[in-house]
Formats: structure tokens, sequence, C-alpha cells
């Protein structure tokens, strides 16, 4: 199927007649342009390249959704996506191992609960807002990012290495929830206003 997109305008792409989707492939060629593929959640990929996606401004493949479980997941891959704002993984368990959004230097919001991520290394200074993690999380780094007052769940299962520099965080209760496992712990706190 082609469909060709105009700038500033829904583009719906069919899907062919009879095709269920398993193991298909879509490629979207010029995605340079695209600012939003909507959400992709039911259609369960298994690998996401969006590293050409430069207008991204959202990206939503998992579901909070009650019985949502995407267990395709388990390449992700994103560039230098600076207008992404939005990245949405809930619910895909064999999306496993560390993953690297410091390219993503507007998000504001990442929701990966249920997800399998061991880390997530966000940019150093940012606009980060909302940090919904799965409690697989081993390391934790989060540096520079004055507005993100809570990360949620507050308590990690193996949370081991953990580095907070200027948040909004409340630290104590993160330490306190997770100390049994750390083995690394570097925090600095925000200077009080005079």
């Amino acid at each position: 199927v082609k469909v060709r997109g105009k700038s500033g305008e829904e583009t719906l792409v069919p899907c062919p007649p009879g095709l269920v989707f398993n193991d298909t492939e879509t490629i979207i060629y010029g995605a340079n342009g695209i600012s939003n593929i909507g959400d992709v959640s039911n259609k369960y990929p298994g690998t996401v390249d969006v590293s050409k996606g430069l207008k991204l401004t959202e990206l939503k493949i998992g579901s909070d959704t009650t019985g949502y479980v995407n267990e395709h997941l388990n390449t992700l891959t994103l560039g230098n996506n600076k207008l992404l704002r939005s990245i949405d993984v809930t619910n895909c368990p064999n999306l496993v191992g560390n993953l690297n959004v410091e390219g993503c230097t507007a998000l504001r919001e990442f929701k990966a609960a249920g997800s399998g991520l061991r880390g997530v290394t966000f940019v150093d200074g940012g606009d980060l807002e909302t940090l919904i993690l799965p409690s697989t999380i081993t390391n934790l780094t989060i540096k520079n990012h004055a507005n993100l007052m809570s990360v949620t769940p507050a308590k990690f299962d193996n949370l081991q290495t953990l580095v907070l520099k200027n948040t909004g965080l409340d630290a104590t209760n993160i330490l306190n929830a997770n100390y049994k496992n750390l083995t690394r712990l570097y925090c600095i706190f925000p200077q009080e206003a005079n």
C-alpha cells in the first residue's frame, strides 16, 4: 500500500485486505518529516526504529490498558529525536537491557511500567516531568531535571546504582525504599534560593 502524505495533514495508511499483522514489516520512507505516527500499540510491533524520525513529538508503542501486553517488542532504536516529548513502552516485557534516550532532549514524559528495562540513559539537563519505570530497573541516573518531582514506583526490586543531581525528586524517599540493594549512590541536591 502506498500513500503520499501532505504537510500538516493526518494521513491514514490502510492495511491491505486480508493481511494479519504477524511478522509484517512496515517501512515509512521520508520519516524525517513525520511528527506523529499515532498509537501503534495495537499493532504489537517487535522492532521499532525511529532514529530517522527527527520531527517526531510522540511515540506510543505500549499501553496501560487492562490486559494489554506486547511480548513482541524487543528492539527500540532512537536517535537524535530532539522534538520527541513523550515515549510510552508500557507493558512491553521483552524490551530489556538499557535504553538510551539522550538524543531526546525535549523529553517530558517517559512511561515504561511493565517493561523489562534495566536502565535508561536520559540527557543531562532537560524538562522531564513524568517518569514511570519498571521495577526491574537496576540503574537510575537523572541529572539536572528540575521539573521532575516524582518517579513511579518509589521502590525497585533490584536498584543498585542511584545517581541524582539537581532534580525535584525527594531522594530520601527513594533511598529509604531501595537501600537494601544499593551499591553505588551519588546525590547532589539543588541549592536553596536565598
